[in-house]
């Protein structure tokens, strides 16, 4: 049973490399340390509260990012169920 794991979570033919998810992740880490960059030019703050506000702006493009990815994928899953169509016009009975 060991070996089956072991093939089946190694197997790069059936799983990718980068998913969305990592992409989302990575977007959520580079913003983490951008709002942190961000955070520590204003000396006016404790430490507590810029790592507070750094995550709070890192959650909400992630969130952004979560969203943008769903939309995508339903818009993508959708596009790839329906059969390709030509530009639809009206009809010539529609015109009055």
């Amino acid at each position: 049973m060991d070996d089956y794991l072991r093939e089946d979570t190694l197997d790069n033919k059936t799983t990718p490399f980068w998913t969305p998810l990592k992409t989302v992740g990575a977007l959520w880490l580079a913003t983490l340390g951008g709002t942190l960059a961000y955070q520590f030019r204003n000396n006016s703050l404790k430490l507590s509260q810029r790592v507070v506000q750094a995550r709070v702006g890192a959650q909400a493009v992630t969130l952004g990012a979560l969203i943008a990815s769903a939309v995508v994928t339903v818009a993508t899953e959708s596009a790839a169920a329906s059969p390709a169509r030509g530009p639809v016009f009206p009809s010539e009975s529609s015109k009055h």
